[in-house]
C-alpha cells in the first residue's frame, strides 16, 4: 500500500538504495569468497570436491553470515544514496518544495524495514537449515566440526528418567557419538555410535557388583537395540541441534517447555530467542544513526571519515550484542534483561537523535 500512494521520486530513491544494496552485498560476499577459495585452494584442486558442493556451502554461508552483511551493506547504501542526494541538490530541491525530511526519508526507511524483515525469515526459514547443511558439508568433505560441536560434552534429559551425555551428534547419519546412556547409578551403557531410533553400536554395559559396590564391564555387543528405552526421536533430535541450528518458531517452542528450567541448554534457548528477536533492529538503527549525518553533508566534511566512523560504530555494536549474548547464556541473570537493556538504550538514544533531526 505505501509503494502505490508513493510518488515516482520515492520510488527512485527507494529502487536506487535497493540497488545499492544489492551490489555493496555483493561485492562483499563476493571478495569474501575469493580470498576463502585461496584459504583452501587444495581443496579448489581436489577431484572429489564437486562444484555442486562448493555452490552449496557458500549459499549456505551466505544464508548463516547474512546477519552480518546486511547491516554493513545497509549502512554504506544509505551513507552513499543519502550524501549523493545532498550533493546533487535533489535533497535541496525537494525541501524548497516544502516536502518534509520525514517524507524524504521515508523510501529509505522502508527498505531498512524490509531488510530487517528479511533478516527475521532469514532466522526462521533459512538460516537454521544452512547451518545444518554446512556443518555435513564441512564434517564430510573437510573433517571439520563446526565451534558448537566442540563443547566438551552435552547431555539429555530422556523421557524414561534416564540420562543421556553425548561428545558429539553428526546431523548426516542421525548419530550421537561417543555416547553414555545413565539409567541409574548402578547401570550404565557405553556406545560408540547410537542413533536416534534406539540403535548402539559396540556397546558395553557397565553395572554395580553387590558384593564389591563397584562398577564393572559385564556385557558387549557389536550392535544393542535400547527397545526399553523412551528416546522420543523427534525430540532427540531437536535437542542434538545446538541452538544455532534451530529456527525462530522451535526457539520459541523450546524457551516455553524451559520456562523454569535451569539448565545450560534453556539458557542457551532463552538468550538465542532474545537475541535473534532484537538483532534485525541493528538495520533499523544503522540507518536512522547515520542519516541525519548525510543529509547534513557539505563539500567541506570529510567524506571518509563518514564511513569510517559509521562502520567502526556498527563494529562496536556487533561486538557488545555479541558480549550480551555470551553473557545471557551464562543465565547470571535473566536473558531479557541482559540483551534487552541494551538494545534500549540504543533505540532510544539514536531514535532521539533522528527524531531531533526530523522536527529541525
Amino acid at each position: 500500500m505505501i509503494y502505490l500512494h508513493s510518488s515516482i521520486w520515492q520510488r527512485y530513491f527507494f529502487w536506487n538504495f535497493v540497488r545499492s544494496i544489492v551490489a555493496t552485498m555483493a561485492l562483499i560476499y563476493g571478495l569474501y569468497i575469493i580470498i576463502d577459495l585461496m584459504a583452501h585452494i587444495k581443496y579448489v584442486v581436489d577431484p572429489d570436491t564437486s562444484l555442486k558442493t562448493w555452490v552449496v556451502y557458500y549459499l549456505a554461508l551466505f544464508a548463516i553470515r547474512l546477519e552480518i552483511l546486511l547491516p554493513f551493506a545497509i549502512l554504506i547504501a544509505a551513507i552513499r544514496c543519502l550524501i549523493l542526494m545532498t550533493h546533487n541538490g535533489e535533497s535541496i530541491a525537494l525541501l524548497s518544495a516544502g516536502v518534509s525530511k520525514s517524507k524524504i526519508l521515508m523510501p529509505f526507511l522502508a527498505a531498512a524495514a524490509g531488510a530487517a524483515c528479511l533478516l527475521y525469515i532469514n532466522y526462521a526459514c533459512i538460516s537454521p537449515y544452512a547451518t545444518t547443511e554446512l556443518s555435513i558439508i564441512q564434517e564430510k568433505k573437510y573433517g571439520t566440526i563446526s565451534a558448537d560441536k566442540e563443547s566438551p560434552l552435552h547431555e539429555v534429559l530422556l523421557n524414561d528418567g534416564s540420562k543421556l551425555i553425548y561428545k558429539h551428534y553428526n546431523p548426516r547419519t542421525r548419530e550421537f557419538e561417543d555416547t553414555f546412556l545413565i539409567i541409574s547409578a548402578d547401570a550404565i551403557f557405553h556406545c560408540k555410535t547410537l542413533s536416534t531410533t534406539g540403535l548402539g553400536k559396540w556397546v558395553d554395559k557397565i553395572e554395580r557388583r553387590k558384593d564389591t559396590g563397584l562398577l564393572e564391564k559385564t556385557g558387549s555387543w557389536p550392535e544393542y537395540l535400547f527397545t526399553e528405552m523412551e528416546l522420543g526421536q523427534e525430540a532427540l533430535e531437536r535437542y542434538a541441534r545446538s541452538v544455532n541450528e534451530l529456527p525462530l518458531y522451535e526457539l520459541v517452542y523450546e524457551s516455553s517447555l524451559y520456562r523454569h528450567a535451569a539448565t545450560r541448554r534453556a539458557y542457551e534457548v532463552r538468550a538465542m530467542l532474545w537475541y535473534k528477536m532484537l538483532y534485525p533492529l541493528i538495520i533499523i538503527i544503522a540507518f536512522i544513526g547515520c542519516a541525519p549525518f548525510c543529509l547534513r553533508f557539505s563539500r567541506s566534511t570529510p567524506l571518509l571519515m563518514i564511513y569510517l566512523v559509521a562502520i567502526a560504530a556498527l563494529f562496536c555494536i556487533n561486538i557488545l550484542m555479541a558480549a550480551t549474548f555470551t553473557l545471557a547464556k551464562s543465565g547470571v541473570y535473566p536473558a531479557f534483561l541482559i540483551i534487552g537493556i541494551p538494545w534500549a538504550a540504543l533505540v532510544f538514544f539514536f531514535g532521539r537523535n533522528y527524531a531531533k533531526y526530523l522536527v529541525e
